[in-house]
């Protein structure tokens, strides 16, 4: 008898269930076709903020930067510590000079973390 009753019950919950998802999928994709921002946030990302490696200041600028957006939106959020890493990581200039009696500055250039959703790079 049990079985019989919690069957409907648990039918009628499942239609409304679906029929609630149903509007929050219509809205995130309306939004998606009149209001799409994804690639100003990947520009921010990528571009503006660069690679993130754990231990990097553009890590900590990253999660501040959600962190402020999440605010702007009046969503709720928190952090939660993972773990820690005694050292960081953090690319600083590079430079060097060859000795010699014509010596000369060396400029040196790393091409890691170089943004690529500006479309094709060179150089």
């Amino acid at each position: 008898m049990k079985r019989l009753f919690l069957m409907p019950v648990l039918l009628i919950c499942t239609i409304i269930s679906i029929s609630a998802q149903d509007k929050v999928v219509k809205k995130v994709l309306e939004l998606g076709k009149s209001d799409n921002t994804t690639m100003n946030h990947i520009d921010i990302l990528a571009n503006r903020i660069g690679g993130r490696l754990i231990g990097s200041h553009a890590l900590t600028d990253a999660e501040n930067w959600v962190i402020s957006k999440f605010e702007e939106w009046g969503m709720e959020y928190y952090t939660q510590e993972v773990g820690s890493i005694n050292v960081g990581f953090n690319r600083g200039p590079w430079f060097g000079r060859m000795l010699s009696e014509d010596g000369m500055q060396l400029h040196f250039a790393t091409p890691s973390f170089t943004a690529g959703t500006k479309g094709r790079q060179i150089g």
